[in-house]
């Protein structure tokens, strides 16, 4: 946290370890939630890795997560295949469930 403070930085990411029990585990769900609150504070952008859910998203998305990455919006995939994937998606986003 001290490097907040020391060098520029504009988003944080939260760590897939936190989102894998964020439903289930109140003490997980706090530190994303506090972290959230910290990058909007601080207008850092916030990144979640590791979504592998609808109910992940919305929840992510309520405590407003900006981005968000995992299995729930794709699986990993050769570049070739990226492209044209992320034209057919585009409206995927952490809007989730508007």
């Amino acid at each position: 946290m001290n490097h907040l403070r020391e060098i520029e930085v504009d988003g944080i990411k939260v760590d897939r370890s936190f989102v894998q029990r964020i439903q289930s585990n109140r003490r997980d769900l706090l530190i994303v939630q506090h972290l959230l609150n910290v990058a909007r504070d601080l207008n850092l952008r916030s990144i979640v890795e590791g979504i592998e859910s609808i109910g992940q998203a919305l929840l992510l998305t309520r405590l407003g997560a900006d981005w968000g990455q995992g299995y729930y919006f794709a699986k990993p995939m050769p570049l070739s295949e990226c492209v044209s994937y992320i034209e057919d998606h585009a409206e995927l986003r952490m809007t989730v469930g508007d």
